[in-house]
């Protein structure tokens, strides 16, 4: 991909970038948060959102993910970025999206102009302990600043290495969030190296170690 391609993403203004995650990756990928989690010996377990899950067979691939592990969590909900607008709970605590039926779709980025007909959808009124998930790259700005919003105690999201830039470390501490975790690895066909980038919310005294676990610096040198 060149140089010209990247910035061609950069500038898109609505998500057109959809790549399931391998399986094997997520099952990396909540490892780490499972890690990250009991460190900070919370006595609960959590509310899991995924907000960009895709559709079945490709996607879902977190729901699956965590019903093949070991029961750590409270219920996981899962959304598709555009295609959903409610969602209902199985007898295992997973929440599965019922498809929109009057051409209504949700959207994580502006989820308050969309028309529920059942009531607001869980993502709107419910609060998440863990926010987990491979976002549309083309918008990660907005994206993370939506995340934030909804104010979990750990953000961990699949990033390309490039997309985690001193910028936008630095707005997620202005938010109060610190990267705890940032695993690199490559997958196949993906552009680039992909980093498994982990925040925790940071709660003086009682959560989080505030500061990151990566250094960064803004100054532009050469200039």
């Amino acid at each position: 991909m060149t140089s010209q391609i990247s910035h061609q993403i950069k500038g898109r203004t609505k998500a057109s970038d959809v790549f399931y995650t391998p399986d094997p990756l997520i099952k990396t990928h909540l490892e780490i948060v499972k890690r990250v989690w009991d460190g900070l010996t919370h006595n609960y377990p959590p509310i899991i959102l995924d907000p960009c899950s895709g559709v079945a067979p490709e996607g879902l691939g977190y729901e699956r993910g965590l019903v093949n592990m070991t029961q750590w969590y409270e219920s996981i909900a899962s959304y598709d970025i555009m295609d959903y607008e409610d969602a209902i709970m199985d007898e295992y605590g997973v929440v599965h999206n019922i498809p929109a039926k009057n051409g209504t779709a949700f959207d994580f980025l502006n989820p308050s102009e969309k028309n529920f007909p059942h009531g607001e959808p869980p993502l709107l009124t419910q609060s998440f302990d863990i926010i987990c998930s491979n976002p549309p790259y083309s918008v990660v700005d907005k994206w993370l600043a939506q995340t934030v919003k909804h104010n979990p105690i750990i953000i961990s999201y699949v990033l390309a290495v490039h997309a985690l830039t001193p910028r936008r470390l630095e707005q997620m501490n202005i938010a109060g969030y610190f990267l705890e975790d940032m695993t690199i690895c490559k997958v196949f066909k993906w552009y680039g190296m992909t980093a498994l980038c982990t925040w925790v919310k940071y709660i003086p005294g009682l959560q989080g170690k505030g500061v990151n676990c990566i250094g960064y610096d803004r100054t532009l040198y050469g200039k």
